[in-house]
């Protein structure tokens, strides 16, 4: 199997909606992490005010500034 590595991307006052409950979904190759991922001022919520979002990640680093969802990876 192949990997892309990922390196230096950011994220910058993205706001909006999601129709789906994983709002934030970095998933980067199990064998090649993503790094130096910024997210900042990076807004979502759901497209069903009753429904929370949420952020997903395998193998990504990085930072955040003001972003919601968590991303979980990022703690």
């Amino acid at each position: 199997p192949s990997a892309v590595k990922i390196s230096e991307v950011s994220f910058t006052q993205a706001v909006g909606t999601s129709s789906s409950e994983v709002a934030i979904n970095l998933n980067c190759s199990r064998t090649v992490a993503c790094t130096g991922i910024i997210l900042e001022n990076v807004r979502l919520k759901s497209a069903d005010s009753s429904r929370p979002v949420k952020a997903n990640c395998i193998n990504a680093f990085g930072n955040t500034d003001t972003v919601n969802p968590v991303v979980p990876c990022f703690d």
